[in-house]
């Protein structure tokens, strides 16, 4: 008996601090145990169900006659406004908490997928904020750095950026709306860069490209068309009608000059004779001899 007595003070006593007379009265139960569903929700849907429906017969327990789940009559309005109400409640914040978890959960699985499919790429990729710090930089962009460049001025951070033509076009990038394209040749590395470089919200974003391997086969493609146009523009200057002497078959250049034919097409073109003899011209001069 003294124990059970002990009990039903100890009861009496939690009930009274939860009643926080006068102002919550009998609702106060309610009160405490939504606190322990909002915090269950968190966790997600499931938790916060179980929470409710716990909380919703615990919460009972606190009101008269106390220590038991049976209501005393007088409360019965109480009880039957605001259980349903408590569980409607309960269950909205689970059902809102298991959303909110989801989609926290998914963005953290889509951003994780965005890094790693920046990481992959054998592009350079970095962000920068308006201040021109590194918010998030790929493994090509951070690849031959000694510490990490993530939080680092991206003038500290990448040494062969430090120029008046990168940084003009960087600060125009990032006071428009449109996208900057340029091409830069970093002398310290000797390579070749192409910048693309794109505004966003809070910053900049730049993709980069090392371009060197085809600025090279640019060069030599380049070359080759010279030295075509310029066989092209020779062979045109041999193109005409060319003035020849019927008998001693020399040429007549612009000025009136008579050529021999060999030292005319010499002169004209970048064609050198090698002389020796038909078989004509051999058993002509030669006879039998040949």
């Amino acid at each position: 008996m003294a124990i059970w007595a002990g009990s039903g003070i100890l009861r009496r006593r939690v009930s009274d601090s939860l009643a926080l007379e006068p102002v919550l009265r009998d609702r106060s139960p309610f009160v405490v145990f939504a606190l322990a569903v909002a915090l269950s929700s968190i966790r997600g849907a499931g938790p916060g169900m179980l929470a409710t429906i716990v909380s919703a017969a615990a919460a009972t327990f606190f009101l008269p006659p106390f220590g038991h789940f049976l209501v005393d009559r007088s409360y019965w309005h109480t009880a039957l406004v605001e259980i349903p109400l408590f569980v409607t409640v309960g269950l909205f914040l689970s059902w809102t908490g298991g959303e909110l978890r989801r989609l926290r959960l998914r963005a953290r699985h889509m951003l994780t997928e965005s890094r790693q499919i920046l990481d992959s790429i054998t592009d350079g990729f970095v962000a920068l904020d308006d201040g021109f710090q590194i918010v998030y930089a790929n493994e090509t962009a951070a690849a031959g750095a000694d510490t990490p460049i993530v939080g680092m001025s991206v003038w500290d951070a990448l040494p062969d950026w430090r120029c008046a033509q990168i940084r003009s076009r960087l600060e125009q990038a990032l006071g428009s709306v449109t996208s900057v394209q340029f091409e830069y040749y970093s002398s310290a590395s000797e390579r070749w860069l192409e910048f693309h470089v794109h505004p966003a919200e809070r910053g900049i974003t730049i993709y980069f490209t090392d371009v060197t391997e085809r600025k090279r086969t640019e060069g030599e493609v380049h070359k080759a068309l010279d030295e075509r146009d310029q066989a092209i523009r020779e062979l045109r200057g041999m193109r005409g009608i060319v003035p020849i002497c019927a008998a001693c078959k020399k040429i007549r250049d612009e000025n009136g000059d008579w050529w021999p034919v060999e030292s005319y097409i010499c002169a004209h073109s970048e064609v050198q004779f090698s002389h020796g003899m038909c078989a004509d011209c051999a058993s002509k001069f030669w006879g039998d001899a040949v």
